[in-house]
């Protein structure tokens, strides 16, 4: 028996990409009445794709998916035609249960944007100032977090064979220039740059490398 309740997203015939997001039942994924002006006029200029993103047994478990890829395609730069951040239909105080979390968990998988909407996300974010708030809060949802060793064998292979433009290599030593490390972080990073291992790679990557006026300065200071 297929479940009554759905998830469903709407999508720009022209490019693929996301503009709405919805949860409904029988063929509501593909009314047009009951729509906003603005998601008409989507329409009405790129066309009309839906697709069903996941059912569900339980209304609640639909308004929680809901709200979960509103917040997931804005995320990624989305301009969404939702009035709302969604699940219009919980009250205050909705707890959402671990099986629920978990459904929701499974039915983002795999889940990637199209080549278009990827340049496009690119595009948005070019040149985007974070606010300092916004870095702390990221900071400490980062602080502490285990990574596995999968995870950072992927960042490294991801790295590996980068050509970092000296625009970024100036950027990045503007911002560690003058940062100091907390005795935490001190402690953290002793085992990897004390190593013999580390030595090694540290003196060969600096052979042949020309002083910065900066480092010359320092070295003349500790010589007199």
């Amino acid at each position: 028996m297929i479940a009554k309740f759905y998830t469903y997203i709407h999508m720009r015939a022209s490019d693929g990409s996301v503009f709405y997001v919805g949860k409904g039942t029988g063929n509501r994924v593909l009314a047009r009445g009951g729509r906003s002006t603005h998601w008409h006029r989507i329409v009405s200029k790129h066309g009309l794709r839906a697709e069903i993103v996941s059912r569900w047994d339980l209304e609640e478990d639909a308004f929680e998916h809901e709200k979960s890829l509103i917040a997931h395609y804005r995320s990624l730069g989305l301009s969404l035609c939702n009035l709302t951040d969604g699940g219009d239909g919980f009250s205050v105080g909705h707890k959402v249960t671990e099986d629920t979390r978990a459904k929701i968990r499974a039915a983002h998988v795999g889940m990637k944007p199209s080549a278009e909407t990827a340049a496009k996300i690119g595009a948005a974010n070019k040149g985007r100032v974070r606010s300092d708030e916004f870095r702390a809060k990221v900071s400490a949802g980062l602080t502490g977090r285990p990574v596995s060793a999968e995870t950072r064998e992927k960042i490294a292979s991801a790295q590996r064979g980068r050509v970092v433009s000296p625009e970024r290599r100036d950027r990045i030593s503007r911002t560690l220039t003058g940062r100091r490390l907390s005795e935490a972080e001190k402690e953290r990073r002793k085992p990897l740059t004390h190593s013999t291992e580390w030595r090694a790679k540290h003196s060969a990557a600096m052979k042949g490398r020309p002083w910065s006026e900066a480092r010359r300065a320092a070295h003349e200071r500790m010589a007199t």
